[in-house]
């Protein structure tokens, strides 16, 4: 009986510790254009998805739209594939489309196009100037 409770406790701590690690994330800087508008973007990676922040350079820190995505691949594949809404105070803005090779040797460049509200397309090139730990 004492053998059961023990590997009960232990499972439930590892099951804690598990789900603490898979929501780790990784904070990424890029910096490049949506169409010929150049752009900061801040994202936060998890196992699942993507979320963070970006603006426009010629709007300013202060003018920052919020981004939250899902990765629409197989999580075992090399490249991530993103879809990410845009919102601005709550509203629905556009959708991004992106890819990124960020695995060992790979691209340090998210490609793909953003479609805003109205239909219209621009082309995705950014570039990932930091990495970081964010908990």
């Amino acid at each position: 009986m004492r053998t059961i409770k023990f590997k009960i406790i232990l499972s439930l701590l590892l099951a804690v510790l598990s789900w603490g690690t898979s929501n780790a994330q990784t904070a990424f800087t890029f910096k490049g254009k949506i169409g010929n508008y150049p752009v900061v973007m801040e994202l936060y990676g998890y196992i699942s998805g993507v979320e963070g922040d970006m603006y426009y350079v010629s709007q300013g820190k202060n003018k920052k739209l919020y981004l939250k995505g899902e990765t629409i691949n197989d999580l075992d594949s090399q490249v991530l594939v993103w879809k990410i809404y845009e919102t601005v105070n709550g509203k629905y803005n556009g959708t991004y489309y992106v890819e990124w090779d960020a695995f060992i040797g790979g691209s340090k460049n998210i490609v793909g196009k953003y479609t805003n509200t109205k239909g219209k397309t621009f082309k995705v090139n950014l570039k990932c100037i930091s990495t970081s730990s964010a908990r």
